[in-house]
């Protein structure tokens, strides 16, 4: 058998995905601040988070209809707080009920590229370039790791310098799952880059699924160019 979801735990009878939805809570910078399992009646609790703060919510299912509303009920030391949510055009769902005090967003400090020697591009170059993933899946191919590989040594030779990785997909299928394909796409190459030294705290993670496209999707050729996980050496 085909293990249909091979990044997460799951059941053999859902073809090893997980049993029920699971709903990704993403801070505005798309951290990932807890997932929570799907309750009953598609009721989603949440514990711990403020529901004066931004929030963005992916939901990862399985389910051949996806569900339009769901209902999120965040819980806190202010008490129990419960939204109607819908599912926009970028794959998000948003809170139809917004709380009545002013919400807080958190500042996201200004990138600022570093600009790289020839040499220096041509390795950031060659693993941008050469990046590949199983189809439809968040798993890096092989032949992707030399240049990834030389990468990691560059990072290693600059201790100042970070690395920015932004998740992009082609518009076929559903934009929740782009959304999420392109969120698990950037994260596998950050866990590539840890498992060889580099600190989690040097590589910046991002996402958009199929919503900053840089080419047609009317083609092949198209969708082939917007499927791609874009780097930055920055500060």
């Amino acid at each position: 058998l085909v293990d249909e979801c091979p990044d997460m735990p799951g059941v053999p009878e859902n073809g090893g995905c997980p049993e029920f939805s699971q709903l990704h809570i993403l801070d505005n910078k798309g951290r990932t601040i807890t997932i929570v399992k799907e309750g009953e009646n598609g009721e989603y609790f949440v514990n711990g988070i403020s529901h004066r703060s931004k929030y963005y919510f992916l939901l990862e299912t399985k389910k051949k209809e996806i569900p339009n509303p769901i209902y999120i009920t965040i819980v806190n030391e202010d008490g129990t707080h419960r939204f109607e949510a819908t599912l926009g055009a970028s794959g998000y769902y948003e809170l139809v009920k917004q709380p009545e005090e002013e919400e807080i967003v958190e500042e996201i400090p200004e990138i600022i590229e570093i600009e790289l020697k020839e040499e220096e591009r041509k390795v950031v170059d060659e693993a941008f370039g050469a990046l590949e993933f199983e189809t439809g899946k968040s798993i890096i191919k092989e032949g992707s790791y030399p240049a990834l590989l030389d990468l990691v040594k560059l990072l290693e030779n600059n201790k100042d310098w970070r690395v920015s990785f932004t998740g992009h997909t082609d518009n076929v299928g559903e934009a929740m799952f782009n959304m999420l394909l392109s969120k698990k796409r950037a994260e596998a190459v950050r866990e590539f880059l840890k498992q060889f030294g580099i600190d989690e705290s040097r590589i910046l993670v991002d996402f958009y699924g199929e919503t900053k496209p840089i080419d047609t999707n009317e083609t092949e050729e198209g969708r082939s160019h917007n499927r791609r996980v874009d780097m930055v050496i920055i500060h």
